[in-house]
């Protein structure tokens, strides 16, 4: 797998599939004959995209690893532009789609003149029958574009068209497309999504030809049978990946629009496709006839029937003709043609409640607003007047009550209905009437927008102050400021905090986005369909584990599976996020469950849009989702778990820090720092307890079960896919090692020289001279690896390898730095490897590097101890003499306690006496 580089500085180009392109062009030029102006628009989409894809404020953009055509292909909209993608990746007549291809130049008329602009499609699409330009808009955005734009979206025959791309297609011999939302079946959808792998050909899964042929057999006889039935009929022979596997390759079909493939009691699976056409043909061709029996339907005055979908009432029935009406209109029909509808099964008689028109009655207008308490007050009232509202009573002697009885006999003959006449009417008391005139009520909408509306956040009482001002200039009414006050808290919330305090404060009263079909489908429905990514910095101060001393606070990287919210891996450095902490975290995944998830929600940090993700990413074929910019709400399974750590656990320990938040109500007495008793191996071993078996095990709230339990529950329903296992061994982890910028280095009699270092091994200097593949391990720089005679070859540091084993790339940047610090501007320009390690010795008891290097002290020590590195990795043992940072070494004067404490006063309540 290939990942496309596209930056400012140029691209690499696309690196498709072997034997692809010769294919393709095989394709254009043999059978569809394309324009040498078409060839050089396909040559200009090929060789890179014509720009980045990015996120929207409502929408995530991300980066798909397609197996069709061995590149990752872009998207700007992971519910929209990703389905079109993973249709494009299932279509057997697409031989090839690339994302932001060129653009093209539309050209219309708006308002009698003529507009022209550039717009760049979504992808270029070439198949079998022709090449498309494709472009995924939202069904809104079309439909209210064409209500602006007569002439750049057009309706026709049930879909939406562009005429002038099409215009601008048909000049390159291309053909334009536009999907909506309207294109896709949001069941069907959903169904291929849960298959997912499985849909490949190429899938080759152990077992499958046995369990096919008892999947086979059970089905011959029956012709269909449920998920569930077939499961239980063939025992631990057949599990649900092999049916899936059948149900994706096609030895079995089903109906991808009954229902949902996950719900194993619900779904059929059928013997062949032809056995599936049958079943439907047989429910659509039952006779109609054996539903209702026919005396349902009353032929009566008043009679409310359907027919065609059309409301009918019956007005009166005579001996041989009934007069109907419907729409408003009225109608004679012989009696014999209703019977013949009403045995045809085409007329059916309504409810009451069904045979609403949709026009509401003024009575049930009035009791829907009607409050709880005024219902309370009119259920009284009527019990009270009850018993003189027979005739023959007399009226009642309290003039209260007279008036009950007079208003309920008043909504009678008015309405129909005497109780709505008992409504207390206390709401409608007061002059409504608008005292202040238009002008004025204008004039406060512009000072509010003047001054109110802007990030100068002028108080209100100084608005009113400009209004009052403005209303004397004019000679008109000042409004009170209480009024004032009213009019604008009436103004719509969002708009306002919006343009007071910018877009992250008002972020909170945002209008939620309406979840369409097509966004509900392309949720996560099972475990490891997404997984989120994100870091937080713990809310802790740490000591070292030889001495006192303040080590810093710890940054924690997080895995969270989106569906289960069970944390699935786990990292932790002193070190601020980086690639390295990506990678640390994706180690961690596949070294506790042996794969990865299926795709990856990640933040715009530049962590995780660095090369070494992407492409890590790319070759295990892992989509990468990236949230858009300020909207935490993209991330709220992983932003949850973050502040449930601090409040459940992280705020409960001593040497927290939520006394920082007010920094300048802090005073040495109760500083974080004078109380930190934790350590780095303490602190990662209080974590791995808290999320892998107690978080893990806690009720969540929307799930109403536990991560655990969700986890364990979904991977049994969704089948344990065993094509997405990653044996944690070698080969996986010189994947997560990254290279220099060059990518190759040059065998040199030393060796290849990779960040400054020289590194070499017996079988490198039979490449002596040529450039060769190399990549270095962040966390121990004393070793790197060249890929030479079709192997990854280890090398070791053989000049100072005692100085730099175990050194981290962090430190080694650290030094790098501090050196062109040190030095005059003429050397600055060249570092050599020996300036640089004697630079380290010189520093390696320095202050400078202490920190730095007992901080990688703590993380290496857990590492050790937690065997992070596989069985079948190479010696890792230290050289002789490897200098190393111990307790011996820290400075005495550093790690010594003053003999007499200084006095500190009692934070304890002795006595009650204030309560």
């Amino acid at each position: 797998m290939n990942i496309v580089h596209s930056n400012a500085e140029g691209s690499d180009g696309r690196s498709f599939r072997p034997g692809l392109l010769a294919e393709i062009w095989a394709h254009l030029v043999d059978q569809l004959n394309i324009s040498p102006e078409c060839r050089a628009y396909i040559k200009a989409a090929i060789e890179a995209p014509s720009r980045l894809v990015r996120s929207t404020p409502r929408s995530m953009c991300g980066r798909y690893p397609s197996k069709k055509v061995g590149v990752t292909i872009g998207f700007e909209s992971a519910t929209l532009e990703l389905p079109i993608i993973l249709g494009l990746e299932l279509d057997p007549d697409v031989f090839l789609y690339v994302d932001q291809p060129p653009p093209i130049k539309l050209t219309y008329r708006i308002g009698g003149r003529m507009r022209s602009y550039l717009q760049t499609p979504d992808f270029l699409v070439i198949m079998k029958s022709g090449i498309w330009l494709l472009e995924g808009k939202r069904l809104a955005a079309v439909e209210k574009r064409a209500i602006d734009d007569p002439e750049l979206f057009v309706l026709q025959d049930g879909r939406w068209i562009c005429p002038p791309a099409e215009r601008a297609a048909q000049e390159l011999g291309m053909s334009h497309v536009v999907r909506t939302e309207a294109n896709f079946d949001a069941l069907v959808l959903s169904n291929q999504l849960f298959l997912g792998e499985y849909l490949r050909a190429d899938l080759d899964l152990p077992g499958y030809d046995d369990a096919l042929a008892a999947i086979t057999s059970i089905l011959g006889c029956l012709a269909r049978a449920t998920i569930r039935s077939v499961l239980d009929k063939c025992g631990a022979t057949v599990t649900l990946d092999h049916i899936y596997r059948a149900i994706g390759c096609g030895d079995v079909a089903i109906d991808w629009q009954a229902c949902r493939i996950i719900d194993t009691e619900g779904c059929w699976l059928y013997r062949d496709t032809a056995t599936l056409h049958a079943y439907l043909a047989c429910a659509l061709s039952k006779d109609r006839r054996q539903g209702p029996p026919v005396n349902l339907v009353r032929l009566a005055a008043q009679e409310q029937l359907r027919w065609d979908g059309q409301t009918w009432k019956i007005l009166s029935v005579g001996a041989s003709r009934a007069v109907i009406e419907c729409e408003g209109r009225t109608q004679t029909m012989p009696l014999a043609t209703l019977r013949d509808l009403a045995h045809g099964g085409q007329l059916e008689a309504l409810d009451t409640a069904e045979a609403d028109t949709g026009v509401e009655s003024p009575v049930d207008a009035i009791l829907r607003r009607a409050s709880r308490t005024d219902l309370e007050t009119a259920n009284r009232r009527m019990e009270q007047i009850r018993p003189y509202l027979q005739a023959c009573r007399a009226n009642p002697k309290h003039r209260t009550l007279r008036r009950y009885v007079s208003d309920y006999k008043a909504a009678q003959r008015k309405h129909g209905n005497g109780f709505i006449g008992l409504l207390p009417r206390t709401a409608q008391a007061g002059n409504r009437k608008a005292r202040l005139v238009k002008s004025v009520v204008q004039l406060a909408l512009d000072v509010a927008n003047e001054h109110l509306l802007n990030p100068d956040n002028v108080r209100l009482k100084i608005g009113w102050g400009f209004l009052a001002d403005r209303c004397k200039e004019l000679g008109l009414p000042t409004p009170s400021y209480p009024w004032f006050t009213k009019f604008v808290n009436r103004m719509p919330a969002y708009q306002v905090a919006r343009a007071r305090g910018g877009d992250k404060l008002a972020y909170a009263l945002e209008p939620r986005v309406e979840s369409t079909e097509l966004a509900l489908a392309m949720a996560p429905d099972r475990a490891w369909q997404r997984v989120h990514i994100d870091h937080t910095l713990i809310d802790l101060e740490t000591i070292f584990s030889n001495s006192p001393e303040k080590a810093g606070r710890i940054w924690a990287t997080l895995a969270i599976d989106h569906f289960s919210r069970r944390a699935v891996a786990l990292s932790l450095s002193y070190e601020a996020p980086s690639y390295r902490s990506v990678m640390a975290v994706i180690r961690d995944c596949v070294r506790r469950w042996g794969r990865l998830p299926e795709s990856l929600v990640l933040d715009g940090g530049k962590e995780f849009q660095c090369v070494w993700t992407q492409t890590l990413c790319a070759r295990y074929h892992v989509t990468i989702i990236y949230r858009p910019a300020a909207k935490p709400r993209y991330g709220s399974q992983m932003e949850r778990p973050f502040g449930t750590l601090n409040t459940n656990l992280i705020h409960v320990l001593k040497g927290n820090t939520q006394l920082r938040k007010n920094v300048r109500q802090m005073t040495n007495a109760v500083d974080p720092d004078n109380f930190a008793v934790w350590t780095f191996p303490e602190l990662c071993d209080l974590l791995e307890r808290y999320f892998f078996q107690i978080y893990d095990n806690l009720e969540h709230r929307e799930l109403l079960m536990s991560p655990r339990a969700c986890f364990e529950t979904s991977v049994a329903q969704s089948g344990h896919r065993p094509m997405h296992v990653i044996p944690y061994d070698r080969n996986f982890i010189l994947a997560t090692c990254p290279s220099p910028r060059k990518g190759t280095a040059r065998v040199q009699a030393d060796g290849v020289k990779v960040n400054y270092l020289y590194y070499n091994a017996a079988r490198l200097q039979a490449h002596f001279g040529k450039d060769v593949e190399v990549r270095y391990d962040p966390g121990n720089m004393g070793v790197a690896f060249a890929y030479i005679d079709r192997e990854w070859v280890r090398l070791t540091c053989t000049r100072h390898a005692k100085t730099v084993w175990g050194l981290t790339e962090k430190e080694l940047l650290e030094a790098s730095t501090e050196w062109r610090r040190r030095r005059s501007a003429v050397e600055k320009t060249r570092l050599t490897d020996a300036a640089l390690i004697k630079f380290l010795k010189e520093v390696n008891a320095d202050q400078l590097m202490l920190l730095r290097r007992r901080q990688a002290a703590e993380e290496r020590k857990r590492l050790m101890e937690a065997n992070v590195y596989p069985a079948d990795w190479e010696d890792w043992d230290e050289p002789a003499g490897t200098t190393r940072l111990g307790s011996s070494e820290v400075p005495a004067a550093d790690i010594c306690e003053p003999s007499v404490e200084a006095a500190k006063p009692s934070m304890k309540i002795e006595t009650l006496e204030a309560y």
